[in-house]
């Protein structure tokens, strides 16, 4: 609900409030956050898609805001959205846009890059703990094969595709490549971050999600349609 709340916040004064709550509702109501936020609370899905949208609203407003502190916001966001699943790191692409777009130069990067790192800092010492490694793969080497061999299938299969099972998000999709006239570095950074999502999840080897409710696995995305 934070997430939700914050992302509308920081679209409005850019698109217009009612605009901004339209695409925020929709996006949240025609994808599989909704059931996972309210039906499988104990699953990462709905924490993902809060922390990430987050981290799209500070970033948003730490290049409006101007000051260094503000960049802690967006590392922290962004953080936690990895903290939830390890595949937000993408979201890092996002901050850095609006760290170009502000032209904040390295003290603030340093700052967000800071931040990021205490907050997922837990986890890497959870991995070292139990796996002996700072940074591992839980579920064994053969569980991601990074050949992307079943992207497609993970966007558009009748077996929990993204854009098969949630097919009002496709126009999101496209809102991306038509803000590259208007917004390019965030357009940009929003579409490497969908490209590496979608590369990522036909790479593993129950790319269907197994036991999903629609193209779960997609929650890091969400708030960029």
């Amino acid at each position: 609900l934070a997430g939700i709340f914050m992302l509308a916040r920081s679209l409005s004064p850019l698109f217009g409030k009612t605009e901004a709550w339209i695409a925020v509702l929709a996006s949240v109501g025609a994808s599989p956050i909704l059931f996972y936020a309210a039906l499988e609370p104990l699953m990462s899905h709905g924490l993902t898609f809060g922390a990430s949208a987050m981290t799209l609203a500070l970033t948003l407003d730490a290049e409006k805001g101007g000051r260094r502190r503000a960049w802690v916001g967006p590392g922290a966001s962004l953080g936690l959205a990895t903290l939830c699943r390890t595949q937000s790191v993408a979201l890092a692409l996002f901050v850095a846009a609006g760290l170009w777009r502000a032209r904040a130069g390295w003290r603030p990067a340093t700052v967000a890059a800071a931040a990021a790192l205490a907050v997922f800092s837990p986890q890497l010492i959870a991995w070292k703990v139990l796996y002996g490694s700072f940074v591992t793969i839980p579920q064994g080497s053969g569980f991601i094969d990074w050949t992307g061999r079943h992207t497609i299938d993970a966007l558009l299969s009748a077996d929990h595709g993204l854009f098969n099972g949630h097919p009002a998000l496709f126009p999101g999709l496209l809102g991306l490549v038509v803000a590259l006239q208007g917004s390019r570095a965030y357009a940009l950074a929003s579409l490497g971050i969908f490209s590496f999502t979608a590369f990522l999840n036909g790479s593993v080897a129950d790319w269907n999600g197994s036991d999903a409710f629609g193209g779960r696995r997609f929650d890091v995305v969400v708030p960029l349609f």
